[in-house]
């Protein structure tokens, strides 16, 4: 399925049609970027609810969107690096505290507006995503995650709460922390076990990786090796 020249990030109201079908909602363009997000070195569970929106909004999609429509909201391809970039981070976090969905990647309008969300949003252009985990203090162990990567390494540079009960982080790719309590969070991270226990949120190169050295070499036979690998018979 071929997106039209409409099909701008933000411009929900002109690709969406009853008779039209719309990329938004394409389950082609979903599969594509779950497996594009799984080559990145990612959760197959972690890239396909990047795919659809928070699961208990869906009277508010409906509401927007047809009935004929697949629950999906699927951005241009030219934001799916920012898509798995931002996941990447979430992956790492979640070494740190069990998350039950990836929710609110992408959220053009007017759906945006239909779940309250800010005319600002950073979810409009696809640098920004919502993170429910299990439990508060699945949560609260995850956010100190997300504050010291943060900290040490600069990514997420977006970092969001939305209350102190709230099992929600929002990270994104702007320059900013936000919400209840969360100032008081960062200052402390340094000082806690977790700060010296992340590593740096990395994607898995695409490439070919070059097969490693057999333990037991003869000697002499490191040449032959290099031969081998270039001529395909490594």
């Amino acid at each position: 399925m071929q997106a039209s020249a409409n099909y701008e990030l933000g411009g929900g109201t002109s690709s969406t049609s009853s008779v039209q079908p719309s990329p938004l909602h394409s389950p082609r363009l979903a599969n594509d970027f779950t497996s594009f997000c799984i080559s990145q070195g990612l959760e197959n569970n972690l890239c396909r609810q990047m795919t659809y929106p928070n699961t208990a909004s869906a009277n508010a999609f409906y509401n927007v969107y047809p009935r004929s429509n697949s629950f999906i909201l699927m951005p241009n391809r030219s934001t799916w690096n920012r898509g798995v970039q931002l996941l990447s981070v979430a992956q790492n976090m979640s070494k740190f505290g069990k998350i039950c969905e990836i929710r609110n990647w992408y959220r053009p309008e007017p759906y945006n507006s239909a779940v309250g969300g800010a005319g600002s949003s950073r979810h409009l252009d696809g640098s920004a995503i919502d993170i429910e985990f299990c439990s508060v203090t699945e949560k609260n162990k995850a956010l100190q995650a997300a504050l010291s990567m943060r900290r040490r390494f600069g990514t997420p540079p977006g970092v969001g709460v939305y209350g102190r009960e709230s099992k929600v982080i929002h990270i994104d790719l702007t320059n900013r922390i936000y919400g209840p309590g969360i100032v008081s969070f960062d200052r402390s991270v340094s000082r806690t076990g977790i700060y010296n226990a992340v590593t740096r949120p990395t994607l898995r190169p695409t490439g070919v990786s070059r097969p490693s050295r057999p333990k037991n070499r003869r000697a002499g036979s490191f040449i032959r090796d290099i031969i081998n690998f270039f001529t395909g018979k490594g």
